[in-house]
């Protein structure tokens, strides 16, 4: 047996290096050759870590999900958020104009009505952007989660391949 990387081939003598993988083809010959099985916990420990990368992008996904949500979308949807902007915005107007003396009282509900349904549109228009801003937020985190990820999962199951054996 050559150093702590490498193997002998049995049948030429070349020497074949570990690259992590259960076996490896002789360069020189052609034979396959088994590497003998890692220590469990060095294997152990390398999944460990891989995992904690795995783990560390779907908190990423998961923030990029409630990325700047307003704090009314988030605790009671759209139609909550949109009320609640509507009957404040409304109720302002229909204060101040409930001192102008030259409107009588219909005409300055009707005011803050139409001054609530403005609110309204506006808020509706406000969080249609904001939502597809955060969907293709998510989609970008999610395709970058994806790139940087690939060779983490094949080298665990890899790994798991190892531990298998």
């Amino acid at each position: 047996m050559a150093g702590a990387g490498t193997l002998d081939c049995p049948n030429c003598g070349a020497k074949i290096q570990d690259d992590a993988s259960a076996a490896a083809t002789c360069a020189f010959c052609g034979t396959s050759v088994a590497f003998p099985k890692r220590q469990k916990h060095v294997l152990e420990q390398e999944r460990a870590t891989l995992n904690e990368q795995v783990l560390a992008w779907e908190a990423k996904v998961l923030k990029a999900r409630l990325y700047g949500s307003p704090i009314l979308l988030r605790a009671g949807g759209c139609g909550c958020a949109t009320y609640v902007f509507a009957l404040i915005f409304g109720w302002g107007f229909y204060e101040g104009f409930r001192h102008v003396e030259s409107l009588d009282a219909m005409q300055q509900q009707t005011v803050a009505g139409s001054a609530a349904v403005i609110a309204l549109i506006v808020m509706l228009l406000y969080a249609r952007r904001w939502k597809n801003r955060r969907a293709a937020h998510v989609a970008q985190t999610q395709q970058e989660r994806d790139a940087a990820l690939a060779p983490v999962r094949k080298r665990l199951a890899e790994i798991d391949m190892l531990l298998a054996e």
